[in-house]
């Protein structure tokens, strides 16, 4: 206790935020529900995995927009949902009702993990920054997969496999989403408008190529190259999109039969693997690669600063 008897002031472990309206609840629950259904259509045709799963993406992302006394509420959102689209998707009630469970604490934990002694509002504005958001969505995503193995076991054989691709694509969503719920206030940079359209252009003819003439596995990490040039060049949010358009369409190749990752040769289970190790690798190097820039371009403008500051005073 302080002299004059006044507590310490204690600071919050979480930042405040506003809560939303009734209105976005009921919207990011539908959100929730669709693109659930959609990741069981995001299946190779005659396989058993989904390649992604963007459900857990805008989970993982509104859990981060709400204060934490509505973690809590947005945990059961999850759930009930979740539970609600497995069984519509035609899975057993238990079995629904497991795999809701399974997503509302696999969000509990990707947040609690993200604002863990943490005292002031969580940015992506550093490399420790993006270590600690893969951390978390790693530590999620792995719980996840181990209560999905714990709810399919006794109706399956194969659930370390199920269950590992559970949590990988879970982890890719949540990686290339959620991070929209915490990218810094944007630094001002002039990028030429023929830049824009001479990256948009050129990604978007790699991505052509790739889908239309099948072209083999090496050939696949051309995208990857461009959209590190968006991640240096352009705003993080820009760099997210262009990574989120690139795994939709090559996940969407991939489900119909085409693409660098449909070879003849290959069974649907391990195009679905493959499909998904490229999308978590891509999105890894988004978070990184733009929250570096961010970096580089944030100690660029202090030095700038702190120059005009001594100088100006200086001459003063």
């Amino acid at each position: 206790m302080k002299a004059g008897g006044a507590e310490p002031r204690k600071l919050p472990l979480y930042p405040d935020r506003a809560s939303p309206r009734w209105w976005v609840w009921v919207l990011v629950g539908a959100a929730i529900f669709v693109l659930a259904q959609a990741g069981v259509a995001l299946t190779p045709q005659g396989g058993s995995v989904a390649v992604w799963w963007p459900a857990a993406g805008v989970s993982a992302w509104f859990i981060l927009r709400n204060p934490r006394s509505n973690w809590a509420s947005v945990a059961l959102l999850e759930f009930v949902v979740t539970a609600a689209a497995n069984a519509v998707a035609g899975r057993d009630v238990d079995v629904a009702f497991a795999f809701g469970f399974a997503n509302a604490i696999e969000i509990l934990v990707f947040a609690e993990l993200v604002y863990r002694r943490q005292r002031a509002p969580f940015l992506l504005r550093s490399v420790q920054d993006a270590w600690r958001f893969m951390l978390a969505v790693l530590g999620g995503s792995a719980l996840l997969g181990v209560l999905v193995a714990a709810a399919v076991a006794p109706h399956l054989d194969d659930v370390a496999r199920i269950a590992s691709h559970a949590a990988a694509s879970h982890a890719a969503a949540i990686l290339m989403i959620a991070p929209f719920a915490v990218l810094p206030p944007r630094i001002p940079r002039d990028v030429p408008w023929f830049e824009l359209v001479a990256q948009a252009t050129i990604l978007g003819g790699v991505l052509i190529f790739l889908v239309l003439t099948g072209a083999g596995l090496p050939l696949t990490f051309l995208p990857v190259g461009i959209l590190a040039w968006g991640a240096f060049q352009f705003p993080k949010r820009a760099a997210y999109v262009e990574t989120i358009i690139v795994a939709v369409v090559l996940i969407g190749a991939t489900v119909l039969g085409r693409g660098p990752f449909s070879a003849p040769d290959l069974s649907p289970d391990t195009r679905a693997l493959l499909a998904l190790a490229f999308v978590f690798m891509t999105a890894s190097y988004t978070l990184f690669l733009t929250t570096v820039s961010y970096q580089l371009r944030a100690n660029g403008l202090a030095a700038r600063n702190y120059a005009e500051l001594v100088t100006s005073g200086f001459v003063d």
